[in-house]
This record gives structure tokens, sequence and C-alpha cells, in this order.
């Protein structure tokens, strides 16, 4: 945790959050990209391959696309008309982390589930916030805050990027999940921000 600054906002909320990445985050994300630049060179070197990666981008793509469907079908997205007191800390966290474009947030009903989550669509980024999350929050407004500040940590870090390009070595267990931990840790610092 040595050298992460993190600052608490007066409650007037112009504070910048400013935030150092997790200490081995960028290390994991170029030794994933490495491995996966030579599983994708692999792929395309054989006919065979070839075929198999393009299934499998098309096949992710329609996947993404039906799950970006059904958050917009499904979820209230947040605005001044809809879930009032949810749109002002969206755009006041993303104002204070310095993103040019604040995310489309949405609220959903999970069944029970305690999560949240960001995505990307083409070069659209937005943000799921589950219901009973938020509920379980309660009145505690910083819970609240820390929450979308993670998910919008996400973001600003640039998590979303290079999906593609890193999935092979999502799956090599060495670096998939490291990967992964490191970059929740990252968005924790987000959150504490908030």
């Amino acid at each position: 945790m040595s050298g992460t600054v993190y600052m608490r906002p007066d409650r007037s909320g112009e504070t910048p959050i400013v935030v150092e990445r997790w200490r081995n985050e960028m290390p994991l994300f170029a030794i994933s990209a490495i491995v996966s630049v030579f599983a994708w060179l692999f792929l395309a070197i054989s006919i065979v391959g070839l075929i198999y990666a393009v299934f499998i981008a098309l096949f992710f793509f329609i996947i993404h696309l039906g799950f970006i469907a059904h958050v917009g079908g499904s979820g209230v997205r947040l605005g001044p008309g809809q879930f009032p007191q949810l749109d002002p800390p969206v755009q006041q966290l993303a104002a204070r982390m310095g993103m040019k474009h604040v995310p489309e947030a949405y609220l959903m009903q999970a069944g029970g589930a305690l999560n949240a989550f960001a995505t990307r669509f083409a070069r659209s980024h937005l943000i799921v916030l589950y219901s009973d999350l938020l509920e379980a929050c309660g009145e505690d407004e910083s819970a609240r805050d820390m929450i979308i500040a993670h998910e919008l940590g996400h973001i600003h870090a640039g998590h979303l990027n290079w999906r593609m390009l890193t999935l092979p070595a999502s799956v090599v267990p060495f670096l998939g999940h490291p990967l992964s931990r490191a970059r929740e840790d990252t968005c924790d610092r987000h959150g504490v921000g908030a």
C-alpha cells in the first residue's frame, strides 16, 4: 500500500480521487498481453486455429451483445427522472476521477445478488448496480459511493480495454486470477477515495 494516495473528500464532493494502481497490476497485464499475443499468433498461423479464433470472438461478441440488450431492457437507466438520488453520486464521482465522459448507469433487480459491475460495448461504457446491493447499504451513503466509485474505477483505469487481446491469458491459472484480483484491488482504492 505504500505510495498510494487516498483523499477523503469533504462532503462538498470536490476533492479529486487520485489512486495509484495496485503494485502488480501492470506487470501482470504485460505478461498476460505477451502470452495472449503468442496464443493468438499460434492460432493465426494454422487455418483451423484461425477459424476457431474467429468463431470464439464471434461467440463472445454475440453473448455480450445479448447481455447489453438485457441490461438495457431490464434495467432502469439512472438520471434526473429515474432514481434521482443515485444519479448525482455517479456524476460527482466520475467528475472527481477526472473522467471526460460519465458512463451510463443502470439499476437492475438481480434476485438477491449482491453485485455491481462495469462493462463496455463498442465505445460506450456503463455501470450496472444491483438493487439488492444498494438496499444492503441502507442509508450509508459512503458505502453506496464506495460501490459506485469501485465500478467507475474499472472504466477510469482502462480495465475494460484490450479484453479480447488478453482473453487467452485469462484462462491461465497463474495469470488470469491474479490479474483480476489486482484490478479489483485497484478499484477498491477508487472506492476508498470516494
